[in-house]
């Protein structure tokens, strides 16, 4: 089990050139500073504990990495260590757990005790063990959810796109109508909800509610942007008589460029609020502009582009 957890999180950590480097401490014999002839008379050793033998009854139970008893070692923060000094009578083994701000005992035992030290040693192991293996379990998911996050993130963030190309295309395409205001379906083309698909659009800088159909957004340019239906008319239309093909010229240049062609290539003319109106005049300069104009009667007039102009 714990091993096939190292794997895995070796596995994940290499996919992420990441490597959470775990916390060393020092550890110390009890007797490291003890004259020459203590240690030489009484034998000292201390092991690096990763695995008990229950079925043994001596220090042959004690499975690990063999320590310094002279000068100090760097051990993993939380690491259990036995230790053994033959001078201690009835506290010639001892288990410690190895902190950052020291060692800290958790028993100790004469060799007449030494099946219950080891019992107890085997217990506190397991203990750790299971503490480790839950810490990297929960490692292993926070990277999963990481990349579960990440994932998320770029598929919204490709949704997002998807959409403002969308709605861009549909303005290009259509244009906005007389008032700012242009109706787009989404209801195809996006999982996103409606909260999501107001608040891209608003990003762009326009204005977006929802309508009473499924799917529908109406879509507004600012108002301070838009320029009235009516007033656009009056500034060329109120009380004016008729007017010269230059005159027509630029206001046709103008209207086209602010109604601008649907995706037929198309622009709808109204004359109907004109005070003067020649529809032989209309169709000359259209034409002399490089635009085919189709007058349909009751004052509406077809512009449509000619040649790719």
């Amino acid at each position: 089990m714990t091993r096939t957890i190292e794997r895995r999180i070796e596995n994940t950590k290499n996919q992420k050139g990441e490597k959470k480097m775990k916390k060393m401490v020092v550890y110390e014999h009890d007797c490291m500073k003890s004259a020459r002839y203590h240690l030489r008379k009484y034998k000292h050793w201390a092991k690096l504990l990763t695995a008990v033998d229950t079925t043994k009854s001596n220090g042959f139970a004690f499975i690990g990495e063999w320590l310094s008893v002279t000068s100090q070692n760097q051990v993993i923060e939380g690491s259990l260590v036995v230790e053994y000094c033959g001078y201690d009578g009835n506290r010639e083994f001892k288990l410690y757990r190895v902190t950052q701000s020291g060692k800290v005992e958790i028993v100790a035992s004469s060799r007449q005790t030494i099946v219950e030290f080891i019992r107890k040693a085997a217990e506190e192991l397991k203990k750790s063990q299971k503490t480790e293996e839950k810490e990297e379990k929960e490692e292993i998911e926070a990277v999963e959810k990481k990349e579960q996050n990440q994932k998320e993130e770029k598929k919204m963030a490709e949704e997002r796109k998807r959409l403002v190309e969308y709605v861009e295309g549909e303005i290009m395409d259509r244009g906005f109508n007389e008032d700012g205001d242009i109706l787009v379906n989404l209801s195809d083309m996006t999982k996103l909800s409606d909260e999501e698909i107001i608040e891209v659009v608003e990003s762009l800088g326009l204005l977006c509610e929802t309508c009473e159909e499924d799917g529908n957004f109406r879509i507004s340019m600012p108002e301070q942007y838009i320029i009235p239906h009516n007033n656009y008319m009056d500034m060329y239309f109120d009380k004016q008589g008729r007017m010269t093909d230059s005159e027509m010229a630029e206001l046709l240049y103008d209207y086209i460029n602010y109604k601008g062609f649907d995706k037929y290539g198309e622009v709808v003319l109204n004359t109907e609020f004109w005070s003067s109106v020649s529809s032989s005049q209309i169709e000359r300069v259209a034409g002399h502009m490089g635009y085919e104009c189709e007058f349909l009667g009751d004052a509406i007039f077809i512009l449509r582009k000619v040649n790719n102009n």
